[in-house]
């Protein structure tokens, strides 16, 4: 079970690289390690561990944020605005309020 721990902390704390690599990358995203995210960050005593001890929501905030930024250096406002309510449709999800 220790191991598990680790692997959950070393992905998160790489979670934005994964995820800049996921997007930047043209292969077939079903075979990226970033598929592990659904299954790792909606199980409840995985999601409480992460935000407790390892600040997951920063790192999701973070990683969304500077993925948006791009929209909003282009002025597309809207697309900011369609990913923000996903974003806390997300955060629902994890019942961080």
């Amino acid at each position: 079970m220790l191991i598990f721990w680790g692997f959950l902390k070393i992905f998160v704390e790489n979670y934005d690289t994964m995820m800049k690599d996921f997007v930047a990358d043209d292969h077939d995203h079903s075979f990226s390690i970033t598929v592990l995210s659904v299954q790792l960050f909606t199980v409840a005593s995985i999601v409480h561990y992460l935000i407790e001890s390892q600040d997951v929501i920063s790192k999701l905030m973070g990683t969304f944020k500077a993925e948006w930024q791009q929209y909003l250096d282009a002025g597309m406002n809207r697309a900011v605005g369609v990913i923000l309510v996903v974003l806390v449709a997300l955060l629902l999800c994890f019942n961080v309020f």
